[in-house]
């Protein structure tokens, strides 16, 4: 499989838009045997070359007339961004937020829905050429690539197609677990901990038709490619825990029909758990090298699309929380509030990160000497065609999250209605690691750090007490919430189930 991403430029971009295909989810019927492109054997005299340990590639001649084509003929870098998709972390799931709870052990069931996330294939790639024939070219020349490598009869008009075709996926996220709260009272002061143990899937999608069509276009020219794991493929999956969220308060006021809470909350970074695929297997993830780039490009590009994250990916948090419950109609109704700010403390994480451009004349490496080529296409090849992974201290953007609602209790039922508002803040990059001859500054960071996002949600509740001895009481309850606006972030929906225990 290592010799055939190496084969040339022009193969990997094809390759990489049909490798993310691959994770589209689908039936067992779907996207039966799609590519399975680990039986390619590639001529070894075709192949980029490898230099010392630490050292990059030596450019086949094949490669360097790839890529100096695609320096005379692409107009822009394929990547348009590398941002990762934002996502709403477990912890503020509202089946944990409806509701002012004292004294309780609490578990929630729940499954969570996004039929489209934010992005779709689209915002992340795209091939602009300088001219019509250039384009026209460009798939010519792919084609007799694929001739050669295969020995099937492809078409230019196919494969045109089919990279349009491949730019049409979206991306579905998936969650499922329980979340386990409890809360300890001592005198006026309170602590509340929180953990989630989660099932996290993320793959791409597309309409029974396209899937149909774009399988049709593979079969007809790739043939038979030998075996391929689909299962491992079509989606990434984790499973584990969350993260931890444990809150600090006081009772700043506790009349009958009056409390008021407000302390500090602390997220821990505990997120932990293994990747799954189909087989519930853990597979090898393997991250980015100068000297496997065209492998290590395709793989990372997949989890950058829909890598599972199962909490804040290690940063820690601090910030203020405030709970507001009042009391009317004899208790019998009840408004209640919260709102809380946390403040993400900056880690280390690895992200991919195209380079500026320095290289606009189309004609440039053309006409550079013989011995500045190399250099000048491995520039190229990294601001236009392979974004590299780089190790970064991100500082998360804060997030801001709200919930008012009101209750009516009628005999053992209770009945509840909420709004809830998510926000969270740009994210910066504050350090670059390892990297001596590069500095933030020479990288497109706008392009990779995710961006200002939020959530509208409308929540519901309906929940049955039993009554214990000496006060106790376990109350039974079933809810959902919907996403009614959002921005940069998927319209997701929720159905849970509560067990809670007052004590």
């Amino acid at each position: 499989m290592n010799q055939f991403w190496k084969k040339n430029i022009l193969l990997a971009i094809l390759f990489f838009t049909l490798t993310t295909v691959t994770t589209i989810k689908a039936d067992e019927d779907d996207f039966e045997d799609l590519l399975q492109l680990q039986q390619i054997s590639i001529p070894t005299e075709c192949l980029a070359t490898k230099s010392a340990i630490g050292e990059s590639f030596s450019l086949s001649n094949e490669e360097k007339d790839l890529l100096l084509f695609m320096s005379q003929n692409v107009k822009d870098p394929l990547w348009t961004m590398t941002r990762p998709d934002p996502t709403r972390n477990t912890i503020y799931a509202t089946s944990n937020s409806l509701r002012i709870d004292n004294r309780n052990f609490q578990t929630n069931i729940f499954y969570n829905s996004t039929n489209k996330t934010g992005v779709t294939t689209d915002n992340f790639i795209n091939l602009v050429f300088v001219n019509p024939t250039a384009e026209s070219q460009f798939y010519a020349l792919l084609v007799q690539a694929i001739k050669t490598a295969k020995g099937v009869d492809a078409n230019r008009d196919d494969i045109q197609t089919l990279y349009t075709m491949l730019k049409k996926l979206w991306i579905q996220e998936r969650k499922a677990g329980f979340i386990l709260k409890s809360d300890f009272f001592k005198g006026s002061f309170c602590l509340q901990a929180t953990l989630p143990v989660i099932l996290v899937e993320r793959n791409l999608m597309a309409s029974d038709e396209d899937q149909k069509q774009i399988n049709d276009l593979v079969n007809k020219n790739f043939g038979n490619t030998g075996t391929f794991d689909k299962k491992r493929e079509l989606a990434r999956i984790k499973i584990g825990i969350g993260d931890t969220k444990l809150k600090f308060g006081v009772k700043a006021v506790n009349n009958d029909n009056l409390k008021i809470h407000l302390g500090l909350a602390s997220i821990l970074p505990t997120a932990t758990g293994i990747l799954l695929d189909g087989k519930f297997k853990k597979p090898q993830r393997t991250y980015f090298n100068d000297y496997d780039f065209l492998e290590s490009l395709l793989e990372n590009s997949r989890d950058l699309l829909i890598y599972p994250e199962l909490g804040n990916d290690g940063h820690f948090s601090i910030g203020p929380f405030l709970e507001v419950n009042l009391g009317l109609v004899n208790n019998k109704m009840n408004l209640w509030g919260k709102v809380s700010f946390d403040s993400l403390l900056p880690a280390r994480e690895k992200r991919l990160i195209l380079k500026k451009r320095t290289i606009e004349d189309p004609e440039y490496i053309n006409n550079a000497a013989e011995s500045e080529k190399n250099k000048l296409l491995e520039e190229f090849k990294h601001q236009y065609i392979a974004p590299q992974e780089y190790d970064v201290t991100v500082r998360p953007g804060g997030i801001l999250n709200f919930t008012f609602g009101s209750d009516w209790k009628h005999k053992k039922w209770t009945f509840g209605a909420a709004y809830d508002f998510y926000l969270q803040e740009r994210e910066i990059f504050e350090k670059l690691h390892k990297i001596e001859d590069i500095n933030m500054n020479s990288l497109k960071v706008d392009e990779a750090f995710i961006d200002r996002a939020l959530q509208h949600k409308l929540a519901g509740e309906i929940s049955y007490d039993i009554k214990l001895k000496k006060g106790s009481k376990i109350n039974l309850g079933i809810g959902g919430d919907a996403t009614f606006v959002s921005r940069r972030m998927g319209r997701d929906w929720t159905l849970y189930s509560k067990l809670n225990f007052y004590f």
